[in-house]
């Protein structure tokens, strides 16, 4: 099954959001909160590309979500 680039993305952001959640709530020493954080900016990072492969195709395309991602 083919996710839209933005859809990646927009997952991404909604799974750093649990992330930095989850690991507040459990209250975790500063050197976790820190790891968290890292794992997070990684994630972040990875859902700018999503957003920008997304604006390229819709450039391409001239058709907003039209293009569908072949990646697994």
């Amino acid at each position: 099954m083919t996710i839209h680039f933005a859809t990646r993305a927009s997952l991404r952001l909604n799974a750093v959001r649990s992330l930095i959640d989850a690991s507040h709530e459990a209250g975790q020493a500063y050197v976790e909160m820190a790891k968290a954080c890292e794992r997070a900016a990684r994630e972040l990072n990875k859902a700018a590309g999503d957003f920008r492969r997304a604006a390229r195709q819709q450039k391409k395309t001239g058709v907003a979500g039209a293009t569908n991602d072949t990646k697994n």
